[in-house]
């Protein structure tokens, strides 16, 4: 199973292993969603291929951390003297965010993550193993 996002959708689709479509979900992205990630703080969600790994944190333990930057993206930033940022998720909410509901992806509010809800989250948890990939796209 593998996991492809459309930013420009909202959509997060899963992929079965020959990239037939399984299922669909609503995303909201990070609050300023067009274009690739460059640097910390500046609100957008990464494009790229990435893998799917445990998260170490405590806001949102079920999420998957998205193996963003890769080395040669953390190279890049650091030629232009920049921070790449980190810690970018497919997540649930946080208690912050909890009273968004079934709405939320009409809103992009996240700091550069991948957000459904939480009940959403737990059915990708049961669906796509770590290690898994994920593809995001404009």
């Amino acid at each position: 199973m593998k996991i492809r996002v459309y930013k420009s959708k909202r959509e997060l689709q899963i992929l079965d292993e020959i990239g037939d479509f399984v299922k669909l979900y609503r995303i909201s992205l990070g609050f300023n969603p067009i274009g690739h990630k460059e640097k910390e703080g500046d609100g957008k969600t990464p494009e790229g291929v990435y893998q799917l790994i445990k998260n170490p944190g405590t806001l949102h333990p079920l999420g998957y951390m998205i193996t963003y930057p890769t080395a040669e993206q953390t190279a890049e930033a650091h030629l232009k003297g920049i921070d790449p940022g980190f810690d970018i998720l497919i997540h649930g909410f946080s208690p912050k965010t909890r009273h968004k509901g079934q709405d939320h992806w009409k809103e992009d509010w996240t700091r550069g993550c991948i957000a459904v809800t939480d009940e959403e989250l737990l059915e990708i948890r049961k669906l796509v193993p770590f290690g898994s990939s994920v593809e995001i796209l404009p």
